[in-house]
Protein backbone atom coordinates (compact mmCIF):
# COMPACT_ATOMS: atom_id res chain seq x y z
CA UNK A 1 0.00 0.00 0.00
CA UNK A 2 2.91 2.40 0.94
CA UNK A 3 3.99 2.44 -2.94
CA UNK A 4 0.19 3.29 -4.12
CA UNK A 5 0.49 6.24 -1.18
CA UNK A 6 3.72 7.83 -2.53
CA UNK A 7 2.56 7.49 -6.21
CA UNK A 8 -1.00 9.32 -6.10
CA UNK A 9 0.34 11.85 -3.14
CA UNK A 10 1.41 15.02 -4.57
CA UNK A 11 5.33 15.86 -4.21
CA UNK A 12 6.61 17.33 -0.52
CA UNK A 13 3.43 17.18 0.70
CA UNK A 14 3.41 14.63 4.13
CA UNK A 15 0.22 12.77 4.34
CA UNK A 16 -1.93 14.26 6.87
CA UNK A 17 -0.42 17.92 6.18
CA UNK A 18 -2.97 21.14 5.81
CA UNK A 19 -2.93 22.45 3.05
CA UNK A 20 -4.63 25.84 1.98
CA UNK A 21 -5.77 27.37 -1.25
CA UNK A 22 -7.65 29.52 -3.03
CA UNK A 23 -11.56 28.74 -3.63
CA UNK A 24 -14.09 29.71 -6.19
CA UNK A 25 -16.17 32.14 -5.40
CA UNK A 26 -19.47 31.66 -7.21
CA UNK A 27 -21.90 34.21 -5.89
CA UNK A 28 -21.63 37.40 -3.48
CA UNK A 29 -24.04 39.77 -2.16
CA UNK A 30 -23.59 43.07 -0.56
CA UNK A 31 -26.10 46.48 0.08
CA UNK A 32 -25.25 49.17 -2.74
CA UNK A 33 -25.27 52.04 0.29
CA UNK A 34 -24.09 52.36 3.70
CA UNK A 35 -23.37 55.39 5.90
CA UNK A 36 -19.87 56.31 6.88
CA UNK A 37 -18.40 54.40 9.80
CA UNK A 38 -21.43 51.11 9.69
CA UNK A 39 -19.72 47.94 8.99
CA UNK A 40 -20.15 46.30 5.14
CA UNK A 41 -21.32 42.73 5.39
CA UNK A 42 -20.63 40.75 2.36
CA UNK A 43 -22.47 37.64 1.40
CA UNK A 44 -20.44 35.18 -0.15
CA UNK A 45 -20.98 31.74 -1.45
CA UNK A 46 -19.62 28.74 -3.57
CA UNK A 47 -18.96 25.04 -3.71
CA UNK A 48 -15.84 23.03 -2.52
CA UNK A 49 -14.80 20.32 -5.31
CA UNK A 50 -15.13 17.75 -2.83
CA UNK A 51 -15.94 16.71 0.76
CA UNK A 52 -13.11 17.14 1.89
CA UNK A 53 -12.34 20.90 2.07
CA UNK A 54 -13.83 23.32 5.12
CA UNK A 55 -13.71 27.00 4.84
CA UNK A 56 -10.56 28.69 6.43
CA UNK A 57 -10.62 32.05 6.13
CA UNK A 58 -12.49 34.80 4.15
CA UNK A 59 -11.34 37.78 3.61
CA UNK A 60 -11.70 41.13 1.89
CA UNK A 61 -8.90 43.46 0.97
CA UNK A 62 -9.45 47.41 0.35
CA UNK A 63 -7.50 48.79 -2.17
CA UNK A 64 -7.88 52.24 -4.36
CA UNK A 65 -11.71 52.03 -4.21
CA UNK A 66 -11.62 48.37 -4.61
CA UNK A 67 -12.77 45.75 -2.13
CA UNK A 68 -11.38 42.17 -3.48
CA UNK A 69 -12.70 39.11 -2.12
CA UNK A 70 -10.96 36.37 -1.12
CA UNK A 71 -11.51 32.81 0.04
CA UNK A 72 -9.25 30.17 1.49
CA UNK A 73 -10.22 26.44 1.74
CA UNK A 74 -8.25 23.93 3.54
CA UNK A 75 -8.29 20.28 3.81
CA UNK A 76 -5.51 17.45 4.88
CA UNK A 77 -3.25 16.37 1.71
CA UNK A 78 -3.32 12.43 1.29
CA UNK A 79 -6.54 11.99 2.41
CA UNK A 80 -9.46 10.38 0.29
CA UNK A 81 -13.12 12.04 -0.09
CA UNK A 82 -15.81 11.63 -1.76
CA UNK A 83 -16.45 13.47 -5.08
CA UNK A 84 -19.29 15.76 -4.54
CA UNK A 85 -19.50 19.35 -4.25
CA UNK A 86 -20.29 20.90 -1.01
CA UNK A 87 -21.96 23.97 -0.90
CA UNK A 88 -20.37 26.95 1.47
CA UNK A 89 -21.40 30.47 2.54
CA UNK A 90 -19.93 32.84 5.30
CA UNK A 91 -20.61 36.61 6.12
CA UNK A 92 -17.26 38.87 5.46
CA UNK A 93 -17.03 42.03 7.31
CA UNK A 94 -15.72 45.39 6.42
CA UNK A 95 -15.01 48.25 8.68
CA UNK A 96 -13.81 51.28 8.79
CA UNK A 97 -14.62 52.67 4.88
CA UNK A 98 -14.69 56.30 3.96
CA UNK A 99 -16.72 58.04 2.03
CA UNK A 100 -16.44 57.38 -1.97
CA UNK A 101 -17.87 54.70 -4.14
CA UNK A 102 -15.95 51.06 -4.07
CA UNK A 103 -16.56 47.80 -6.55
CA UNK A 104 -16.13 45.21 -5.16
CA UNK A 105 -14.96 41.77 -7.14
CA UNK A 106 -14.19 38.32 -6.21
CA UNK A 107 -10.57 37.37 -6.43
CA UNK A 108 -11.39 34.03 -8.24
CA UNK A 109 -14.50 32.86 -9.40
CA UNK A 110 -17.65 35.11 -10.95
CA UNK A 111 -16.56 37.97 -12.60
CA UNK A 112 -19.53 39.90 -11.39
CA UNK A 113 -19.50 43.50 -9.67
CA UNK A 114 -20.67 45.38 -7.03
CA UNK A 115 -21.26 49.61 -6.76
CA UNK A 116 -20.79 50.54 -3.09
CA UNK A 117 -21.90 54.01 -2.22
CA UNK A 118 -20.51 55.06 1.12
CA UNK A 119 -21.93 58.59 2.39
Amino acid sequence: MAPLKKFFSRKNEVVGQEIQKSVRIDNFTAPSTIAKGKKLEIVVSGNFSNLGWHLAEATAKVQNNQILLTVIGKKKSGMMAAQALKPYQTIIVVKGLKKGEYTMKAEMGTTETILLKVV
